[in-house]
């Protein structure tokens, strides 16, 4: 039954899990099927979300590097304009 309720479910969207749930109301074992169904799909979802997490975090940290090695060129070019004007 798992099995079998597994392979009809993977394909459906949630909507059409929740209806099928709802048509065997009275069917334990469906409604565990039906359960174990959204919770696989809860859990991709988390999944999928920490590595998207993960990926933005290291986009981050490249951009806030990025970000520094600018300032520091702006600061010595600012430093390399004071001396030159100042050698004038």
């Amino acid at each position: 039954m798992q099995q079998r309720a597994r392979i009809e479910l993977e394909p459906k969207a949630l909507g059409e899990v929740a209806d099928w749930m709802y048509e065997r109301y009275n069917n334990p074992a469906a409604q565990v099927a039906g359960q174990c169904e959204f919770l696989r799909r809860q859990t991709l979802a988390q999944q999928e979300a920490a590595a998207a997490a993960v990926e933005t975090a290291e986009f981050t940290r490249r951009t806030a590097r990025y970000m520094l090695w600018s300032v520091v060129v702006l600061a010595l070019s600012a430093i390399a304009a004071t001396l030159i004007s100042l050698v004038k």
